[in-house]
């Protein structure tokens, strides 16, 4: 008689194989400039909502284009308060 296994009392334990994950994969979804800046502005302004935040971030999507918008919204930010405070300061 043979002892009994985890597999045996379990035999679909394993749902998924390898190959079936890789072609169910969610592909990435490539999001136009205005959209990514439109979201980094909402996020650093504070309203970005949590479904936006979700699909702005799902596997696939890289932090990359995010991470570079925000660099280049940073640096405009400080060059515009820069100009308002010098043009102030001529007056």
């Amino acid at each position: 008689m043979r002892k009994a296994t985890v597999a045996d009392e379990h035999p679909r334990r394993y749902f998924f194989t390898l190959e079936s994950m890789m072609t169910q994969r969610p592909k990435p979804t490539s999001k136009s400039i205005l959209r990514i800046f439109q979201s980094v502005i909402a996020a650093a302004v504070g309203i970005q909502s949590r479904k936006n935040l979700e699909e702005d971030f799902q596997e696939g999507n890289s932090a990359i284009p995010y991470i570079i918008a925000g660099a280049i919204l940073t640096i405009v930010f400080v060059l515009v308060v820069y100009t308002v405070v010098q043009f102030v300061l001529s007056i």
